[in-house]
């Protein structure tokens, strides 16, 4: 006789650090599930994402037995820890947390807009360098911002000069200078 499934259950569990404390006690207990078997399972199967919140859903069948299956690492804590944070702002609207966005903008500026183009860069309180180079592009601006609404607006401004090309910088390896 085939299994029927009785429950499913979605819950966000931190890895490796499963206990019988809500929610996950409430949430098995009541469908009879072996509650310390599945902390066993389930802290030994994460024990390499260690603190990552790790949304797991658990199958629950007629005859109590379950199965689960742990999906990736939620991206809201894995931007948190890149961030260096220990938690999330409780007001986000009102309350910015993180480091800001450090953004690399390869800009090919038109010939007729160049000196416009540097009085606007020498003006601007975001862009932290801007360099002359060889190639297609004319010069490149490195720019730090608060959010990415800000990136947007920045962006929208500089293509007024000309064509651009945006690298937003996601970790650096070799630092020699604070960001």
């Amino acid at each position: 006789m085939a299994k029927t499934l009785k429950a499913k259950i979605k819950l966000q569990i931190e890895g490796g650090k499963a206990t019988p404390a809500p929610p996950i006690g409430p949430a098995l207990g009541q469908h009879g599930v072996n509650i310390g078997d599945f902390i066993n399972k389930f802290n030994e199967a994460t024990k390499d994402k260690l603190g990552m919140i790790l949304p797991v859903e658990i199958n629950v069948w007629d005859d109590r037995s379950y199965d689960f299956v742990v999906k990736a690492p939620v991206v809201a804590d894995l931007l948190r820890k890149a961030a260096g944070l220990e938690k999330g702002s409780g007001q986000p609207n009102k309350n910015k947390i993180g480091k800001p966005i450090c953004v690399f903008m390869n800009v090919a500026i038109k010939p007729e807009k160049q000196e416009k183009f540097l009085e606007f860069a020498k003006k601007s309180h975001e862009i932290a360098e801007c360099h002359h180079v060889t190639g297609p592009y004319s010069v490149i601006l490195k720019a730090y911002l608060k959010e990415i609404s800000h990136l947007e607006e920045l962006v929208g401004k500089v293509q007024f000069y000309g064509n651009t090309e945006t690298y937003i910088i996601m970790s650096s390896p070799i630092e020699n200078a604070p960001i």
